[in-house]
């Protein structure tokens, strides 16, 4: 998208903010495009003003927790991002998320239970093995380690394979 077709994206989404019903999802997507152009401090403000018309929608939870990653503010992400796992709690992605921002902030053994959630939900989310493998490493637990690795590179020959 080249910048000119932002700035007009921001002027429809501007108007559609003041339309009751679309506000939430056009501040999200005013927070998407500001992180595409990497205005976090604008990214966040529009994801908060979606927060506060629709403090339930998880895709603008996991958005703001980005902008806060991107920032190593790791304990407001991992605040978004809990707040995203109990409105959907078996979803995967936001438990894999968690794990990996965990795992950035030292956390390594919230790391590794909420990627044994992820993966139980998913028993062939490579990611997820690759990711708790690290946590793992960090640890000192070198036979855990061994056999992540190993299960990500198994199930990753296996997707090629198919």
């Amino acid at each position: 998208c080249t910048m000119g077709r932002y700035k007009e994206a921001e002027e429809l989404l501007v108007s559609a903010v003041n339309e009751e019903a679309l506000a939430p999802l056009a501040y999200n997507i005013l927070g998407l495009i500001s992180f595409k152009k990497k205005e976090y401090g604008s990214a966040a403000e529009h994801f908060r003003s979606s927060l506060r018309l629709d403090g339930k929608d998880t895709d603008t939870l996991i958005n703001l927790s980005n902008v806060r990653v991107l920032e190593k503010k790791y304990e407001e992400a991992v605040m978004f991002l809990q707040k995203a796992e109990a409105l959907k709690p078996e979803d995967k992605f936001i438990k894999f998320r968690l794990g990996s921002v965990f795992l950035l902030n030292g956390e390594c053994v919230k790391a590794a239970e909420k990627l044994t959630e992820a993966i139980k939900l998913d028993p062939d989310f490579a990611q997820a093995y690759l990711q708790r493998a690290m946590a793992y490493k960090r640890l000192g637990n070198e036979g855990s380690y061994l056999a992540d690795q190993q299960k990500a590179i198994s199930l990753k020959q296996k997707f090629i394979m198919t």
